[in-house]
Parts: C-alpha cells; sequence; structure tokens
C-alpha cells in the first residue's frame, strides 16, 4: 500500500467573504475520494470514513489515520457507518466495482464479504436500516441489473426484488405510509419509482418516461402535515430535466420543477427559519443550484461554476451568525477563480468561493470532529487528491451534514424511520385463474387470466417465498387492456415455496386480486427424457431405411442423458441451488429442442432428404439469439418480405443450422451455386443493393450476450457452423436509389461438403413510395471518427445511416517555449487525416 501523508497546517483559504475559513489539516490520498461519511454518526462525530481508490480509510477528528485498508477492487460506493449488530460498536460497509458487498468493524478488520455477482455501476449507496423485528439492522444495495437486495446484519440475503432489469438508483427508507412501519423507496433508469414494504412486496409505483437509476431520492415532510413526499430528480439528458415530489402515501404526482439540466444525488429539504416546514435544495449538471418551496415554487437559483453540482451540498451554520450556509463542492473547477467549493446564503447569493484543486465532486460532510465545539467541513478534493478539513471557527445548527443526511444512508430527513413489524399473513382474494404445470426447479411458465380489462401501468407482482432461502419479489409489466399475461419465474431454493402474485393498478393501493399457490419442485433432472427416446426411435428407424447416417443423433441423444446424470449428481452433491436451476433449466431446454428436432428430422428422413442444414427467417433478430434454436420443419427457407422506405436500410436475420455432428462451412450467394467445371454465374444487379453480414455474439451486461457485431461476411462469403448450433446471417437492404415496387432476389446456400446440400431463400422487396430526407443526421451517438478505433468501413457506415458522433480528433497542441511565447508552427497533419474520412461532413 503506498504511503498515506499527513499535511499538518493552518493556512488561511481563499475566501471572500466574512470571516475567513482556517485549514484544520489536510490529507494527501492515493485517488479521489468519494463523499467522506461522519464516524461513527452525525449526532456526535469523531472523524470520517472515506473511500479513495482501493482503499477505505478512516481518519480522526485531528487528521490522523487511524487506518487504511485496500480492497482488491476499486471501491464503487461512499462507507456507510452503523451499528449493525446493536453491540454498540459501529461497522463500515462498502461496495467493490465488481459489485462485492464488504463489512469491515470499527477497526478496519473484515467481517464478510457478499460475492459480487453483478458490475456495481457508479451513483450507488448502501443502506443500513432497522427492517425487521430481529435483532440488528438490516441492510439494502442494489447495482446495474435491477435487483434491490436485503441482507441481514451478518451477510446473509433476506429477499430480492426486481422491478425491470434497468439500473437501480439510490435508496431511502421511511415511514412514508405513516403506518408506523418502515418503507423502501428508489427508482430504476425504466422510469418506475418503487415503494415496498420492509419485506420487499410493493405498495407502490410511480411511473412515467424518465430515467431515475442515477437519482438519490430523499424522503421528506415537507409541509409539516404528517405526510411525506418523496423528492427524486431525473438523472439522464432529456428537455424535461426536473425536481419531482410524490405523495408518499399513495405514490401519486404532486409537482415538478423546470431545470435545465439533469440532477443526480443533489436533494436537501432544510427548514432555512425554523418554522417546521422545508425548503428543497438540489442541483443540476449544468452548475445550478435551485431552491424550491413547499409546494413546488422556485424560490431561487444561483449559477456556480464548475462542470455540474452533482453530489448533495451539506447545510450548517458554520459561521455561528444563525442563518444556515449552503456548502457545495463541484465537478470541476470555475474558470477564473479557480474555486471548487462555493458557500451561498440561504438567499441565494454567493458568499465564498474556495479553490482546493481541480474538482471537489463530493458532499461535504459537517460536525465537531475534534471536540473543541466548532464546526469543521471536511471536503473531498481532486486534482491533487486530498481531504481538507476546514473551519470557521464557530458553531451553529447542522441542517444536513453528509451525503445522505445520516451515515447509514437511510435519506429519510424529518420522516421517522419506522418501527420494524412481522410479516403479515397474506389471503386470497379476488378471481384469477392460474393455469400451471408441474412446479420444476429452474424456469417455470404459469398463464393468469382475469376478467376485467387493465389500465396502462398495471404490473403483476410474484413472490416466491422460500423455505430455505431468500425470498425473491419480480414485477411483469401489464399492457393496457390486458386480461391474461404468461409469467416466466425460476424455482431456485431447496425445500418449497409459498408462490403469491398480486395484480396492482394505478390509483389503487389495494390489489385487484392476491392468489396462492403451493409449489414443491419435480427432481431437477426430470426433463421427459423417455418421450425424447420414444420419438428418436422412430426417426432412426426413418433414417436407416433412407440408409442416411443417423450417428449424429444418436451422439446427441447419449449427450443428453449424459447431462441429466450430472444434474441429478449435483443435486445429490449439494451444490448451489442456483446452479442447479440454472442447469436444470438447460436440461430441459435441450430434451425440448432435440425431441423438436427429432420430428423434424424423421420428417425429412421418410422423404429420403439426408438433411444437413437447415435455414429459416428469424421474425425477431432482436431479442436474444439461440445457438440450439430448432425449426418446425426442415425444408428449404419460405420467401422474406422486407418492406421499407426509400432511402432507408432495412434488415432481415436468417438463421442457418447445422445439422451434422462436425463442423461445416455454408456459402451464401445472390448467384446459383456453380457445379462441376461450370464457372460461377454473375449476380443479378439487385444484389448491389444487398450486404451480408455475420451476426457476431459479444459479452453485455444485462445478459450474457447479443447478437450486437454485425461485421460483413468474409471475401469467401462463408459462415461457419459448430456442430449442431446455429448461426446467423444477417442481409442489409439498401433503398436509396431503388424506385417504388417490388423487387426480387434469391440467396443461394450450399454447404462446401461432399455430397454439397443446397438451399435456396426467396426475397421480395417492397419500397414504399415515400422516401426518407438523407441530407439531414438522423442522429447523434456517443462514438468517435478517430483511426485506428474505427476502421474505415464502420465510419462510412455511420455516414451511411445519417449518424452523427460527439467526440472526434482533439486538435494538435501549440508549441510553445518557457516562456509561452509560441515556438514553431502547429501540427496539424494527424487532425487533417481524420477529417479526410469524413469529406462534406
Amino acid at each position: 500500500m503506498k504511503r498515506l501523508c499527513l499535511a499538518m497546517s493552518f493556512l488561511l483559504s481563499t475566501v471572500v467573504w466574512g470571516q475567513d475559513a482556517v485549514t484544520q489539516w489536510t490529507l494527501d490520498l492515493d485517488a479521489s475520494a468519494g463523499s467522506p461519511t461522519l464516524f461513527p454518526d452525525a449526532a456526535a462525530p469523531t472523524g470520517v470514513v472515506v473511500t479513495a481508490g482501493f482503499n477505505v480509510i478512516r481518519i480522526d477528528g485531528a487528521g490522523s489515520v487511524v487506518w487504511s485498508v485496500k480492497q482488491p477492487q476499486s471501491l464503487a460506493t461512499p462507507a456507510t457507518v452503523a451499528d449493525l449488530d446493536e453491540n454498540g460498536a459501529p461497522e463500515i460497509l462498502v461496495a467493490l466495482a465488481d459489485g462485492t458487498l464488504v463489512c469491515l468493524d470499527a477497526n478496519g478488520q473484515t467481517l464478510w464479504t457478499i460475492p459480487g455477482v453483478t458490475p456495481a455501476g457508479g451513483f450507488k449507496v448502501i443502506v443500513a436500516a432497522d427492517l425487521m423485528p430481529s435483532k440488528g439492522k438490516e441492510i439494502l444495495y442494489g447495482f446495474d441489473d435491477g435487483w434491490l437486495t436485503c441482507c441481514s446484519s451478518t451477510g446473509e440475503t433476506i429477499w430480492r426484488f426486481t422491478g425491470d432489469r434497468f439500473r437501480v438508483g439510490g435508496i431511502a427508507v421511511g415511514d412514508v405510509e405513516a403506518d408506523g412501519a418502515p418503507e423502501i423507496v428508489f427508482g430504476t433508469d425504466n422510469g418506475n419509482v418503487y415503494c415496498l414494504d420492509a419485506w420487499g412486496h410493493a405498495q407502490w409505483r410511480y411511473h412515467e418516461h424518465a430515467p431515475y437509476g442515477r437519482s438519490g431520492p430523499v424522503i421528506a415532510d415537507l409541509d409539516a402535515d404528517g405526510k411525506a413526499e418523496i423528492l427524486i430528480t431525473r438523472s439522464n439528458v432529456g428537455n424535461a430535466t426536473a425536481l419531482m415530489a410524490i405523495d408518499g402515501a399513495t405514490g401519486q404526482f404532486k409537482w415538478r420543477t423546470r431545470d435545465v439540466q439533469q440532477s443526480y444525488f443533489s436533494i436537501v429539504p432544510v427548514d432555512f427559519d425554523s418554522d417546521g416546514k422545508l425548503d428543497v435544495l438540489h442541483g443540476d449538471k449544468g452548475n445550478w443550484l435551485y431552491k424550491t418551496a413547499p409546494n413546488g415554487e422556485e424560490a431561487w437559483r444561483v449559477e456556480l461554476g464548475g462542470r455540474g453540482l452533482f453530489w448533495a451540498p451539506a447545510v450548517a451554520d458554520i459561521d455561528g451568525d444563525t442563518y444556515l450556509e449552503i456548502v457545495a463542492g463541484m465537478r470541476g473547477a470555475e474558470n477564473g477563480s479557480g474555486a471548487n467549493v462555493f458557500v451561498v446564503g440561504q438567499d441565494g447569493t454567493i458568499d465564498g468561493k474556495i479553490p482546493l484543486g481541480g474538482a471537489a465532486n463530493a458532499t461535504p460532510a459537517i460536525g465537531d470532529l475534534n471536540g473543541d465545539g466548532k464546526l469543521d467541513v471536511v471536503v473531498a478534493a481532486e486534482n491533487p487528491n486530498k481531504l481538507h478539513c476546514l473551519t470557521w471557527g464557530a458553531t451553529g445548527r447542522i441542517a444536513w451534514p453528509s451525503l445522505r443526511g445520516s451515515s447509514a444512508m437511510t435519506a429519510n430527513c424529518n420522516v421517522p424511520l419506522g418501527t420494524p413489524e412481522k410479516l403479515t399473513d397474506m389471503h386470497p382474494q379476488g378471481t384469477v385463474k392460474i393455469d400451471a404445470g408441474p412446479v420444476m426447479w429452474g424456469e417455470n411458465t404459469w398463464a393468469f387470466t382475469w376478467s376485467e380489462p387493465v389500465p396502462e401501468n398495471a404490473y403483476l407482482e410474484f413472490l416466491a417465498i422460500y423455505s430455505n432461502g431468500p425470498d425473491e419479489t419480480r414485477i411483469v409489466d401489464l399492457p393496457a387492456g390486458a386480461t391474461n399475461v404468461d409469467l416466466h419465474w425460476p424455482f431456485s431454493e431447496k425445500g418449497s415455496a409459498s408462490v403469491v402474485a398480486r395484480l396492482h393498478v394505478p390509483g389503487q393501493l389495494k390489489p385487484v386480486f392476491v392468489a396462492i399457490r403451493d409449489a414443491s419442485p419435480e427432481p431437477p433432472e426430470e426433463c421427459a427424457f423417455s418421450e425424447v427416446w420414444q420419438a428418436a426411435e422412430g426417426a432412426l428407424r426413418s433414417g436407416e431405411a433412407a440408409h442416411i447416417d443417423t450417428s449424429p443423433l444418436r451422439n446427441q441423444i447419449a449427450a443428453l442423458k449424459a447431462m441429466q446424470d450430472t444434474v441429478k449428481q449435483l443435486a445429490i452433491g449439494g451444490a448451489q441451488p442456483s446452479l442447479i436451476a440454472e442447469k436444470a433449466t438447460q436440461l430441459r431446454a435441450s430434451a425440448h429442442r432435440l425431441k423438436a428436432l427429432v420430428g423434424a428430422l424423421d420428417a425429412a428422413w421418410r422423404t429420403g432428404d439426408a438433411a444437413t442444414f437447415a435455414c429459416w427467417q428469424d421474425t425477431n433478430p432482436w431479442d436474444a439469439f439461440d445457438a440450439s434454436a430448432v425449426p418446425a420443419s426442415l425444408a428449404a427457407g419460405a420467401l422474406m418480405t422486407v418492406q421499407a422506405y426509400g432511402n432507408e436500410f432495412e434488415d432481415v436475420a436468417l438463421n442457418i443450422l447445422n445439422l451434422t455432428s462436425a463442423p461445416m462451412h455454408v456459402r451464401c450467394t445472390f448467384a446459383p451455386q456453380p457445379t462441376g467445371a461450370q464457372q460461377a454465374p454473375a449476380a443479378p444487379e439487385i444484389a448491389a443493393k444487398l450486404t451480408l453480414r455475420e451476426g457476431i455474439q459479444v459479452p453485455a451486461t444485462t445478459v450474457a450476450s447479443v447478437m450486437d457485431a454485425l461485421p460483413l461476411l468474409n471475401d469467401a462469403q462463408t459462415l461457419t457452423l459448430p456442430p449442431s448450433e446455429a448461426r446467423q446471417l444477417w442481409i442489409q437492404i439498401d433503398t436509396h436509389g431503388l424506385p417504388p415496387g417490388t423487387h426480387e432476389a434469391t440467396l443461394h446456400l450450399a454447404s462446401l461438403t461432399n455430397p454439397a446440400a443446397i438451399r435456396t431463400v426467396p426475397i421480395r422487396i417492397e419500397v414504399w413510395p415515400v422516401a426518407l430526407p438523407d441530407t439531414v443526421y438522423a442522429k447523434i451517438n456517443w462514438s468517435s471518427f478517430n483511426a485506428p478505433q474505427y476502421s474505415g468501413s464502420a465510419v462510412q457506415d455511420m455516414l451511411d445511416h445519417g449518424v452523427s458522433v460527439i467526440y472526434g480528433p482533439p486538435l494538435p497542441a501549440m508549441p510553445v517555449d518557457a516562456q509561452g511565447n509560441r515556438a514553431g508552427d502547429i501540427a496539424w497533419t494527424e487532425f487533417d487525416a481524420a477529417l479526410a474520412r469524413i469529406p462534406k461532413h
């Protein structure tokens, strides 16, 4: 570990108002720090805990490092500090970049970890709150895979909740329903704000087309009427950026502001005049700090400097004049003054500008850290990376001491957390029909049908309450007018489960229906193997009668039996339930695929067709590609019809499946395949408007992989098929220059085997009599056109599709001498070469 340097000084900062701030101490860091957290709490702090790079560091009130613990990955969250086990000593929680949760004791010793299953992502905090009647506080965390997790003070998972697969935003906890019990509030990037009870069950959902995956909601009773509001900002680009208030008890919209740019974790409710009512501060990416009245009316806004106010300011009477000051750390430094910390009066006047480096992109922490009766302000600065402890030599009221208002990160302001309650039994209500077969390990599909069509934004909540494992809750969105849904859910724990389905509609807190079923799964190795074997026996007889090599099919049957034995041994050996569920699902999918393949082969072999490969159109190439998919028939490809505007690029995808046990190359051309010594015929004129591309699976974040790369098919125009697997061929149609009407082509496929297997796929292109404009950019993309990162074909593809990009080549530097005088010509060669790749653009 690199040495941490402590620099003690009492220098006056560059401050332009009242009494100057004194630097109590500074601490050099190896990396930029997250928002400092008051230790052991905000009420009586004796120091702070910060996360910086790979290190979790505890610092006392005098600026001395108590301990520094290096983690195996960089830190993704600020530290959360709370007495988790209620033994009088605080614990510290952090998340690593890979999603691992780490719990340390007050001395920096690791108590436990929860391995990460997905990267943590940015703009995340961990929350500690007393949710359950059992001893100790519970821990809430959620990352970019869409799952919110609740675990015990010792790291055992209690429940998991997913509303959608888009990232979980900030989390707040408080008694928002005024029922005496705690509730949990968070947003997602899919436009949803959820309110859950302490057991992870949905209470209400607010939905609109806006992103909340990087927003930090805050719970507050703004107008002192005993009713909580949920405050949340929109956290991504768009022209409707705003702070919004939602009624905490019902999830109904109350009001919103109109901001310049998006906001993140910058909300602070403050009672400036001590009348019990709260104004709301929040900042945005455009350097604006806003003050909003409890009814949503803007009181003032002030423009600061430094590339955005991302994190909440701290608020306190730091100079002892009875008025509150707002201390804001900025993402950069203001031009001219170099200030990255601003002190703003409660009337919106900028009272102070403090230059502490290149940035201070974190919430300051305020408290009397050294016990001298005076407030200290700890600021995390960057370039250089330092902690600065400032004081104005006075004491006063603290309204918002740190990032989320408390070291436990609950963000509940003046609303009580609530008292934990026992889980109440659920009882069936309403009428719903459920079609469900035997419960299987891994994936199951249940069909729900009800009588009344649902309105827009209705959803089905599905709970699996396991006897021997953490509960799981899933939300399924329903289209307006729906009276049924097929719900897919995994059984993934040992023992049995109680399964609950609840239908929620907007504006109604009571579910439309509650359905409850007991679920005990079949053995994990169950896959209807006898049915597959019975069907295979008939196909094998057909193949042998036609003198066709049936060994590939026999090999696949043997492979399925071996797979079944493996799953059975996993269960006997006590493997992780999640692994058993995954392998059991794969086993049944393989059995289902093989049974379908057996039927298709039997039909083909009865006609004498050796059927070495098959092809069929992928009706939805944008969903997940299944390399083991099987068509309903192995006959030649059916007609593919493409409809498009003029001046448009349109695509169709063709799946090609290898039916043999050896790798195969398939040649793909728009001219008939030559036979014998025959010369290859010329391709038809329409082929100039058709481009063949190979679908390539690439790693993804929310799923294992996606068909995202589409390079041009190689010079030989061949696609390589692994044994018994499919690959995808994309056909890109360019209608630029094509007259309106119908155009036809034929795709010829031939295996490079002896004898060759040949398939033909007819294509019909219908160009509508309406042309898209081709002289304007259609969209802007977060990309670049610089070489060598982007090939010439990639740049040309962006130009062809009307895509502009946000990044171009950097401007060359002007050579200067030691005195700053120009010392030569500017080298424009590389810049000019980059621009030459995009002539006329």
